[in-house]
């Protein structure tokens, strides 16, 4: 290489590491504001010519692509969207929802839904690892009582089952799931928390499960469905039923679908068992519409009622009898093989319609035309 040209290498590459030097020097030596002052110390730069051509590629303000390239490529996070609350009013109705795991999430969606109502307050009182099987962390039928007697409780939101796959103990021993025997021992204890709200004459509105991705699990969560909804609704609550808006069209588990506005999203968790934020705000828009529903059409809500675990003498009403002696009266019942009365040939249907005979006319008639016959007339 030509001495000169090496000389004028040397040059243009100092005067480049010259130039730049503040933007590459440790964090917190310099700042961008204090590298943009030394350059307007040291003015204009004889070889900036042959920095532009030989340095390193720069977007206008001095900044050097890579940078902006590593800023494009970092992750941002999203920021959830603030709830904005109003105020609550003093009268305002305080719904209380109790429950497991799921219990705790469904609260969370119900108090996004009534954020921005001041006449409805949501309050909870939920345990994780809770259930209706067995005491566990807390012993539902028996806490219920306390639990509204302490708080000013206008509705109860129930959503619970999901820990439920255990065995219910009993007299002889601990009941297994999958058998009839207990189907009634769980009954018995739903029936023991209902009654308890029943007794303080209150509101309830009862959420189902919806399908797991276990099919064991889904079996489960289906039966106690359906415990939930015949109880509840003899006792005349509410029940809400979600299963078919999170399923398939055959009555599957279904991980994605769409959320309350629309959007295709994920619903259920990895676990297939719990929901995701936008599965809890689903889950509570339908319990939200039917609390605006009653709520809106004014008046009090009508309040559970209490149902008894005896079976009830039904009282029987006066028999009458098919056959009755005293009278000779025999009665032939729908359906029966009876020989058809032979027919009154005397009768004008008879002769009409069966023998073809003219219907004998009245004088006067429309059909009366013996007057055509008679020539005085």
């Amino acid at each position: 290489m030509h001495p000169l040209v090496a000389r004028v290498l040397i040059v243009a590459v100092l005067a480049g590491l010259w130039q730049v030097a503040p933007t590459f020097v440790a964090p917190g030596v310099f700042d961008t504001a204090m590298a943009q002052e030394v350059r307007k110390r040291r003015g204009w730069n004889p070889l900036s010519p042959l920095m532009r051509l030989f340095g390193p590629p720069r977007e206008r303000g001095g900044r050097y692509r890579r940078e902006r390239y590593r800023e494009r490529r970092a992750p941002q996070r999203q920021r959830r969207p603030e709830v904005v609350r109003v105020r609550k009013n003093p009268d305002a109705r305080r719904v209380l929802v109790v429950g497991d795991f799921m219990a705790r999430g469904l609260f969370a969606g119900l108090d996004i839904a009534f954020s921005q109502s001041a006449d409805v307050a949501i309050v909870s009182s939920t345990r994780n690892a809770s259930g209706l099987a067995n005491a566990g962390e807390i012993d539902w039928p028996t806490a219920i009582g306390p639990i509204l007697d302490d708080k000013v409780v206008d509705i109860v939101v129930v959503m619970v089952g999901a820990n439920d796959n255990v065995g219910v103990a009993s007299e002889t021993g601990l009941i297994q799931p999958e058998n009839e025997a207990w189907s009634r021992a769980y009954g018995l204890r739903v029936l023991a928390f209902i009654n308890q709200m029943a007794q303080r004459r209150i509101p309830v509105f009862w959420v189902g499960l919806a399908p797991m991705q276990d099919p064991s699990l889904s079996a489960h969560a289906s039966q106690v469905t359906a415990i939930f909804q015949e109880n509840v609704t003899l006792a005349g609550g509410v029940f809400v039923d979600v299963w078919d808006s999170f399923s398939t069209e055959d009555g599957q588990y279904a991980k994605r679908g769409p959320d309350i506005n629309g959007r295709d999203k994920q619903l259920r968790l990895k676990n297939g068992i719990g929901f995701t934020r936008a599965g809890y705000r689903k889950v509570a828009f339908f319990v939200e519409q039917e609390l605006r529903s009653r709520l809106n059409a004014g008046g009090r809500l009508a309040a559970i009622q209490a149902i008894s675990n005896e079976p009830e003498n039904v009282e029987v009403g006066s028999i009458i009898p098919l056959y009755d002696s005293r009278i000779g009266l025999n009665v032939d019942l729908l359906g029966g093989e009876t020989e058809a009365d032979p027919p009154n040939e005397e009768t004008p249907q008879f002769k009409l319609v069966v023998a073809g005979e003219p219907l004998a006319t009245v004088p006067g008639r429309v059909d009366d035309f013996s007057w055509n016959a008679d020539p005085q007339r």
